[in-house]
């Protein structure tokens, strides 16, 4: 027979660290989301080559800015955890977003991948007021 190994007990941080957690995780928001606005907000006008271009970067803005957030709670262990499960429902919204507009997904699909991403951001905005 072997012993029952122990559960891990969860890491407890300090105020101090939680507080610093936190304010880098939303620096890092705060840049992904100014990112974000700016990249789907932009229009290529008529020329199909430039249009091409905006959704590029666009779909870039997402998916990579879901990146840098799952980055930095790796490195933010200490960020409340309503925090992190907010961060978590919006990299997921910002990178479904992202392949509904790869895929060429119907409106009706990427608009409830849009709605998700503004009820997530917003959800963010919040917690890091």
């Amino acid at each position: 027979f072997r012993p029952v190994a122990a559960k891990p007990q969860p890491e407890t941080f300090s105020a101090e660290q939680v507080t610093s957690a936190k304010a880098k995780v939303c620096s890092r928001y705060e840049l992904v989301r100014k990112a974000v606005v700016t990249n789907t907000s932009r229009n290529g006008g008529e020329d199909p080559t430039a249009t091409l271009a905006v959704a590029a970067n666009a779909r870039a803005a997402l998916y990579n800015g879901g990146d840098y957030l799952s980055k930095a709670l790796l490195q933010e262990p200490a960020a409340p955890p309503e925090l992190i499960k907010a961060v978590h429902t919006l990299v997921d919204a910002y990178q479904k977003l992202a392949f509904d507009y790869l895929a060429d997904m119907p409106e009706s699909e990427q608009q409830l991948s849009r709605d998700a991403v503004s009820n997530a951001g917003t959800r963010v905005y919040g917690l890091c007021q």
